[in-house]
C-alpha cells in the first residue's frame, strides 16, 4: 500500500510539473508573438500615436490588463504627459500631466527603474488624482521606462490585472516591449517635431507673401497665430 501511495504521488507530481512546463511555454509563446507583432507593426509607420496604440493594444492583450497608458517626457520641464491610454477613464488620462518625479510613473522615469506594485493605494509614490476625478480604482500596476539613446523619453504602464496581480513575467514582457519600441517611438517623435517645424516655416512664408500682396497686417498675423497654435497647442 505504501509503495502504491508513493507511486500515485510521484505520478501526481509529474503531472503537475508537466502542467507548469506547458503553462510556461504557452506564456513564452504569447510573449514572443507579442514582441514579433510589435516589431513588424512599428517598423511600418512613423505615426507616433499609431505606434503607441500598437504597443498598448498588444501588451494589454498579452497581460490581460484592464487598462494601460503611455506617457512621454516633456522636454521643457521633465514632466510626463500621457499621450495614449486604453481602458476605462482613458479619455481623462490622455493629456494629463505629471510633474517631474510625481506618481509611480514619474518615479519610474526619474529613477530609470521599473516598478511592480501589488497594492497601489498603499504605495507612498502613488498619485491618486486621476482615480479621484474619474471614479476609476487602480488596484495594481506595472510600469517601465522608455529609454532611447540612454535618455528616458517616457514610460509604459499597465493597470489592474484581470483576476489577480501582475507577475514578474508580465513586467519582463513590458520591459522587452519598451526595449524594442523605444527607438521607434523616439524616431516617430522626432519626425513629428520636424514636420511641425516645417509646417511652421511654411505658415510664416505664407504670411510674408500675404503681406507683400497687400493683405491687412492684423488679419494676416491673426491667421498665422491660429495656425501656429494648432501646431503647438501648449505654446
Amino acid at each position: 500500500m505504501k509503495q502504491s501511495e508513493e507511486g500515485r504521488q510521484s505520478l501526481l507530481n509529474l503531472l503537475e510539473d508537466q502542467r507548469r512546463t506547458e503553462a510556461n511555454l504557452q506564456r513564452r509563446t504569447v510573449h514572443l508573438m507579442t514582441l514579433n507583432e510589435i516589431s513588424r507593426a512599428v517598423a511600418s509607420t512613423l505615426d507616433l500615436d499609431r505606434i503607441l496604440q500598437i504597443l498598448l493594444e498588444s501588451v494589454r492583450h498579452a497581460t490581460r490588463a484592464e487598462a494601460c497608458s503611455a506617457a512621454l517626457v516633456d522636454p521643457t520641464d521633465g514632466g510626463l504627459v500621457f499621450r495614449q491610454a486604453m481602458g476605462q477613464a482613458a479619455g481623462a488620462v490622455v493629456g494629463f500631466k505629471l510633474g517631474p518625479g510625481q506618481g509611480i510613473a514619474g518615479w519610474v522615469a526619474q529613477q530609470r527603474q521599473s516598478a511592480l506594485v501589488a497594492d497601489a493605494s498603499s504605495d507612498p509614490r502613488f498619485y491618486g488624482h486621476l482615480d479621484n476625478g474619474s471614479g476609476f480604482v487602480t488596484r495594481n500596476l506595472a510600469c517601465v521606462p522608455l529609454i532611447a539613446h540612454d535618455n528616458v523619453i517616457g514610460v509604459l504602464e499597465l493597470i489592474n490585472k484581470q483576476n489577480g496581480g501582475f507577475t514578474s513575467e508580465d513586467l519582463q514582457l513590458l520591459e522587452s516591449v519598451a526595449g524594442h519600441a523605444a527607438l521607434a517611438v523616439e524616431n516617430a517623435r522626432l519626425f513629428e517635431e520636424t514636420r511641425r517645424h516645417l509646417q511652421g516655416i511654411s505658415i510664416i512664408s505664407e504670411v510674408a507673401m500675404a503681406g507683400a500682396a497687400g493683405q491687412p497686417f492684423d488679419e494676416t498675423v491673426e491667421q498665422a497665430t491660429q495656425a501656429l497654435r494648432h501646431l503647438w497647442p501648449q505654446a
